[in-house]
């Protein structure tokens, strides 16, 4: 089965044949399904962001989705994994046959039920609310609204009303990373955009502020464990699709 890469508004889901990834962390919440080919059993994986992982599986299918960590969807997620027993996600998972619709003719609209019913599933006991500081609520705001990451920490700090010190101890509390981290996933999903939209390798590396596309490539890949060009040039074996 050829992989397919579905870009939404909220998430990225993958699917395919397994496919090797080598070691690697990244800032977005993943969750891995799996359907083991001889057995038919279903594996289920909520790795944490920041998370050193890979996935090296000889055969069978996965589907799997990347969140903000941030958002409600992604902080229930962290929440559920923690309390509820990953046999009774499982167990749940299994009556819904999501593998059914992972084949050849998986398409946007598919792809994005199949996503809301692995994520209402895992999510469907979780009872709290979550929030974060209205300072780093602020600070956030302010940095996606950004046409540039050249900014200096300190403009940052100011927009949070916070000295340095306060500021790094409480953004990584809410966030998870820190800002520099932050900055530089902001600045990977700018150039994967840029692709998405048409153009180059080398184009995107500027439009995400990276110096060349050299550098775009390896960061892309020591964050997600995938060649860059694997991704968006091979097109006999990965489909890329968005709306």
């Amino acid at each position: 089965m050829k992989h397919n890469i579905f870009f939404f508004n909220d998430k990225v889901c993958l699917c395919g044949d397994s496919l090797p990834h080598n070691d690697h962390s990244h800032f977005l919440l993943q969750i891995v399904l799996i359907e083991v080919e001889e057995t038919k059993d279903l594996l289920l994986e909520i790795i944490p962001p920041c998370q050193q992982h890979n996935m090296n599986l000889d055969s069978g299918r996965y589907f799997t989705m990347l969140l903000d960590p941030l958002s409600y969807i992604g902080k229930s997620t962290l929440s559920s994994a923690k309390e509820i027993p990953k046999h009774i996600m499982i167990d749940d998972l299994k009556l819904l046959n999501l593998f059914d619709d992972i084949n050849d003719s998986i398409n946007y609209s598919k792809a994005s039920v199949i996503s809301n019913k692995l994520i209402n599933t895992i999510n469907k006991k979780a009872t709290h609310f979550f929030s974060l500081d209205k300072r780093i609520k602020r600070t956030l705001r302010y940095l996606y609204s950004l046409d540039s990451y050249n900014i200096s920490s300190r403009d940052i700090h100011k927009i949070a009303c916070l000295s340095e010190s306060h500021f790094n101890s409480l953004f990584k509390k809410n966030v998870g990373i820190s800002l520099s981290r932050f900055l530089l996933w902001l600045k990977l999903y700018r150039s994967v955009i840029s692709i998405l939209s048409g153009n180059d390798f080398t184009y995107a590396a500027h439009s995400g502020g990276f110096v060349d596309s050299s550098h775009f490539a390896k960061t892309f890949k020591s964050n997600t464990g995938l060649p860059l060009s694997s991704l968006f040039k091979n097109q006999r074996m990965v489909q890329v699709h968005t709306k």
